[in-house]
């Protein structure tokens, strides 16, 4: 494949190039401010997060599938997907497009990347700890590290007994029913209802410490044990509920998939759609030694149950989800695999295909819910490169961009992408981005530019 320098360069650009002008000027339809932002972003090679829909190409399908789980978790009660997809088809793009459009849809989101140390899905506390922890509100977009805060202080505010309402014949849950309670207790506290052994003095600073305590303990913080937890929070006068144990057990998936259904009910409770929980870079499955493979496909299964729960198919489920993920003692083992009638948890995750990993997600997914993610096709990265270029044709008033260089520009995009000199649509951005500024600002070079590409990769 070749691409003449001429068809890359305006005659009306300073270059001294004798070319002919090939289409007229592209007018850019974006606000200027917005397009250069969006511009910059592009260029040091990061999806900007806002207008994620202006250069998503060629994912109307997965976006279909996506708004009609959404509006299932929402009406439902739960959904749950898997998307495969090699390296470099868009797999972390697409969960930040589900994650804006869930936000707009008035839901909870968390985002987490697995990796086999920190967040390994053998050790779903730690996958809970950082879900929890990456907590987007729709109504708070631009804070980040809010966990479980604001949802309580709302909860303990509007509908404490939203922890009480589970499905018919469920118990109150077991976990946030105390934390919303310590919570009403808490705020409650004044001078003239002093915590046993606690003056007037010391009354603000044990209030804001016993409050850190329940927050590290309900977020699944490593902190200290939830006997030490009690004992502080026993001083509150009136009765309260026993404060469990949360503990960093392989075997304890269950309990955390049903915090998270916990959580997703009581934000229903006041006003969200539900939950959505979006596990990235799950091929690291296959790092993980045999026991450990076994208990992260225990956090798949357990978790895809808390999502589907009692408005999903059972008899679709590859799994037996009664006998899956018992860990605790007591009441502990007692504990559902969900809870709330309709919980609104909507269950994502992104793989790279492999065999152990593959394995593992058919044996906790339901097969009509694992989707394939193709590569993009050459109308797409023609469709990817018309819309990089409206944006730079939006952010300038000084220099006309001509629309005839799309369809050059969008052939050179597609030989980097066959020949593996760009590997992502994200990296393509940010070549078109780089390249249209060496036609702007280094017209006379956009020969040699074009020259050094096909010797270095055969175009």
């Amino acid at each position: 494949m070749e691409i003449a320098a001429r068809e890359l360069v305006d005659v009306a650009a300073p270059s001294g190039l004798a070319v002919e002008s090939i289409a007229p000027a592209m007018t850019g339809s974006w606000e200027r401010g917005v397009a250069q932002q969006t511009l910059e972003a592009m260029r040091l090679g990061v999806v900007p997060s806002a207008n994620l829909d202006a250069y998503t190409v060629g994912r109307d399908y997965e976006l279909d599938l996506v708004d009609a789980d959404l509006e299932n978790a929402r009406t439902e009660g739960g959904a749950v997907r898997a998307f495969l997809g090699d390296y470099g088809v868009g797999k972390t793009h697409l969960l930040e497009l589900i994650q804006q459009r869930a936000l707009e849809a008035n839901f909870l989101v968390a985002r987490v990347v697995l990796d086999p140390e920190e967040t390994s899905p053998a050790h779903p506390k730690r996958v809970y700890r950082a879900v929890v922890r990456s907590l987007t509100y729709p109504d708070q977009r631009s804070a980040e590290g809010l966990g479980l805060l604001p949802l309580l202080q709302k909860v303990a505010a509007e509908a404490p007994q939203a922890t009480a309402n589970g499905a018919k014949g469920q118990a109150p849950h077991l976990y946030l029913k105390a934390a919303v309670g310590y919570f009403n207790a808490l705020n409650s506290c004044t001078d003239k209802n002093l915590p046993r052994g606690v003056g007037t003095d010391q009354l603000a600073v044990w209030v804001e410490r016993s409050r850190e305590l329940l927050l590290d303990w309900i977020e699944g913080h490593p902190t200290l044990s939830n006997q030490v937890i009690d004992a502080q929070l026993s001083k509150l006068k009136g009765r309260h509920p026993h404060v469990y144990s949360l503990m960093d057990y392989r075997p304890w998936s269950r309990i955390y998939g049903y915090l998270l259904s916990g959580i997703s009910t009581v934000a229903r409770a006041v006003g969200y759609s539900g939950l959505v929980v979006l596990l990235d870079e799950a091929e690291f499955y296959s790092l993980l030694n045999k026991d450990n493979r076994s208990f992260a496909q225990d956090l798949f299964k357990t978790w895809t149950y808390a999502a589907t729960g009692p408005s999903g198919d059972a008899a679709a489920l590859p799994f037996e989800p009664e006998l899956v993920g018992i860990g605790g003692r007591g009441v502990q083992r007692k504990i559902p695999a969900w809870f709330g009638a309709r919980p609104g948890v909507y269950f994502v995750c992104a793989m790279t295909p492999h065999g152990d990993g593959l394995e593992a997600l058919k044996g906790a997914i339901p097969a009509s819910q694992i989707t394939l993610l193709n590569p993009l096709t050459p109308s797409d990265y023609l469709e990817l490169t018309s819309r990089v270029c409206d944006f730079y044709a939006s952010s300038r008033d000084d220099w006309t961009l001509q629309a005839g260089l799309v369809a050059p520009m969008a052939k050179v995009v597609r030989g980097l992408i066959q020949t593996g000199y760009v590997t992502t649509p994200r990296h393509a951005m940010k070549f078109i981005i780089e390249f249209l500024d060496v036609v702007r600002y280094h017209p006379s070079e956009v020969g040699n530019v074009v020259r050094n590409l096909q010797d270095e990769i055969l175009l």
